[in-house]
């Protein structure tokens, strides 16, 4: 699903207390990410700023609606074959197959895993750049 479509599908449930939209949300993220390199640059380092670490990702609460949790698990699902793809070698998923049919426990745990794992493939190549 295209972010396109996420925002469209938003969007049609209506106004709801603190609902940003994907559009909002892109924007501050690329701000927060301008501002970061701003940062970095100012305290006079060149080049890119380190990655920085992954969030956790959490399981649903147990009082989510039915969509919430269709929505939970597809995000997830998503993370799940990003990380996998990121980090292939050390990946502790074996197939994209094998992504989908883990109950949400196990999900959270290997895709955290996994996500960790990407990370430091990430801050390895980010300081070899650095020591070349």
């Amino acid at each position: 699903m295209s972010s396109t479509a996420l925002g469209k599908r938003l969007d049609r449930l209506g106004p709801v207390s603190g609902y940003v939209s994907v559009a909002e949300t892109l924007e501050r993220l690329r701000a927060q990410e301008a501002k970061r390199r701003a940062t970095w640059t100012a305290a006079g380092n060149s080049g890119s700023p380190p990655p920085e670490p992954p969030m956790p990702f959490k399981l649903l609460s147990s009082d989510a609606t039915c969509a919430d949790a269709i929505l939970w698990r597809r995000l997830a699902e998503g993370c799940a074959r990003a990380a996998h793809s990121r980090a292939e070698r050390a990946s502790p998923f074996r197939d994209f197959r094998h992504i989908s049919v883990l109950p949400d426990a196990d999900l959270v745990h290997l895709l955290n895993k996994a996500r960790q794992l990407a990370y430091q493939a990430e801050l390895a190549a980010w300081q070899a750049v650095r020591s070349a």
